[in-house]
């Protein structure tokens, strides 16, 4: 085989490897998380949990603990982890508001506003989010599109 021959098939494997490669990066483009990992995440290492989810989307589920706009008059929509929100003195079993560092913030665009409405404190939601922001002593989502009601 001549060196020109070598070439095209080195470039031609080379390209075949950047296919394979990005077709998984597409097939693992959306990561499943819930609130109490984030948060265990975050306090271990809240770059290191920035870096993973870069550039991805987040599947999240968890119980709603408020419904609410933030300052900027976005709504958002605080989600906690099932198992870890009992409170028997709250009249929905949760604890209101969630102890810091328990609960994350989903915020939705204008537009997913009518859906949001509908929802109530103490029901599971799922919600797909398009960025992962750390501040200070939390974790926000944003740019979230509620899904489903589990």
């Amino acid at each position: 085989m001549n060196r020109f021959n070598k070439i095209v098939v080195i470039a031609v494997n080379f390209i075949l490897l950047l296919a394979n490669i990005s077709q998984g990066f597409a097939d693992d483009s959306v990561m499943l998380a819930n609130p109490m990992q984030l948060m265990e995440e975050f306090r271990e290492n809240a770059l290191a949990l920035e870096m993973k989810y870069a550039g991805r989307q987040i599947e999240i589920s968890g119980v709603i603990t408020e419904i609410k706009r933030d300052k900027s008059g976005l709504p958002i929509v605080r989600l906690v982890n099932p198992p870890n929100h009992i409170a028997l003195d709250s009249p929905f079993g949760i604890s209101y508001p969630p102890p810091l560092g328990q609960a994350i913030t989903c915020q939705y665009k204008e537009d997913q506003t009518d859906e949001l409405i509908k929802l109530k404190r103490g029901q599971q939601i799922e919600a797909l989010c398009d960025n992962l922001n750390t501040m200070d002593s939390s974790v926000m989502l944003a740019n979230c599109k509620f899904i489903k009601l589990q």
